[in-house]
Formats: structure tokens, sequence, C-alpha cells
């Protein structure tokens, strides 16, 4: 209980509270239940977060590499594989947040990988972690490539959780950032290739390439009008 109640003190920004009330749960939950029992292996869990959103990164990335140590010699069992799979997109993020891309895009390609074949495709631990596999490709510049991703993502979500969770919103407003920067860089290219008539072709192709406006068509199911009244209220 007190671990969840830590966990909703990170949710609501206040780190600091968050970091004290996980590591106090987690000393009471070794010493009495154990370093194996799930509810100390959740409560550590949980403490990656905050200690990931006030930038302790070199203690968030310890822990999160104890655990996926201890994922992966330990029985397997269907809570320790989903909190195993939670603990590799923690890690993925953290190194995120250091700039570490490649690493970050390859831990969370795997990751999503393991997740389908645990859970399925639509499982939310494996929505969330292809919303990070987007980002981290987005980070690379890979804007095309994320934004088949986020498609993916928010009709799943969408699906799933519902039009306004806030996941399906991160996944929406995500896209949103990447379409803008595909349209200045086709505004670029355009306007370069109108100044320089012999690279026009190439720079068309380009621009025809990155379809700024796909993520709306591809998501017209779901409606475009209540898709831009989410993401223009969010």
């Amino acid at each position: 209980m007190r671990a969840r109640i830590g966990l909703t003190y990170s949710h609501l920004c206040r780190d600091a509270e968050a970091v004290d009330i996980l590591r106090q749960t987690e000393k009471i939950a070794l010493q009495a239940l154990g370093q194996a029992h799930v509810v100390t292996l959740r409560t550590q869990l949980f403490f990656i977060r905050p200690l990931t959103d006030s930038s302790q990164l070199l203690e968030a990335e310890e822990r999160a590499i104890a655990l996926q140590l201890f994922f992966g010699t330990a029985s397997h069992t269907r809570s320790y594989g989903m909190m195993a799979l939670d603990v590799k997109t923690a890690l993925g993020i953290i190194l995120l947040r250091t700039s570490r891309l490649n690493e970050a895009r390859d831990i969370l390609a795997l990751t999503h990988q393991r997740a389908i074949q645990l859970l399925g495709p639509e499982h939310p631990l494996a929505l969330r972690c292809l919303y990070w596999l987007a980002f981290a490709c987005r980070e690379s510049g890979r804007l095309d490539e994320a934004l088949e991703k986020l498609d993916i993502c928010v009709i799943s979500f969408t699906r799933v959780l519902g039009l306004n969770h806030p996941e399906n919103r991160s996944s929406m407003r995500l896209g949103e950032d990447i379409r803008r920067q595909l349209q200045t860089h086709q505004h670029s290219s355009l306007t370069h290739a109108t100044r320089h008539p012999s690279v026009a072709g190439s720079n068309a192709e380009t621009a025809r390439g990155s379809t700024p406006y796909r993520y709306l068509r591809v998501t017209e199911d779901i409606t475009c009008r209540q898709y831009k009244a989410c993401w223009r209220g969010g």
C-alpha cells in the first residue's frame, strides 16, 4: 500500500516525497519479506520513476540494472515477467535521458518484441514500450519511423484505454510535434528546391516521403475532429 502511495506522489510530480516514502517502504519490505518477494520487487520498480524524474539518474540506472540481473536469474512467473519488462523499459528511458540513443533504441526494441510475445501487441505495457521506442527514434532523427510507431500507439491506445487516456494523449502530442518537424523540413526542402532547381527532383522526393499529415489520415477511424479537439485541449 505504501509503495503505491509513493508511486502516486511520483505521478503528482512530488518526487522528493515519493523517494522518501519508497526508500522507507523498501527497507521495511526487505526486512519483513526478503528481496524475492513481489512486494519488495514492486517497491524497487516503483522507486526508479521518481529517481529518473528528479534526475537522480545514476542511482536509477544502478537499481534498474540490479533488478534486470535479478529477473534474469529468477524462476520465470508471469508476474516476474511483466515486472522484468517494466524494468527494461525504465532502463531504456534512463538511457534516453543520458543521451545514449542507440543503446536506448536497442533495448526498447527488444523489450517491445518480448512484450508482444508475452502479453500481445495491444497490452498497455507493450504499447508504452512502443511509445518510448518512437520517442527514441524521434531523438535519433528517424521521424518517419517514429510516426509509424505512434500511429500504432494512438489506434491501439484508443481501442484499449480510450481516446482521452493520458498515455494516448501523450502519443498524440508527440505525433503532432513530429508532424510539425516534418512540415518545417518539407518547407525548407521546397524553398531550397525553388532556389536551386538542379536539386529539385531529389528534394521533391524527400518531401513526398515524409508526409506530415499521414498521422491524421491513418487515425480517421478515431475521427479527426475528436483527435484535433483532444490534442488542442491537452
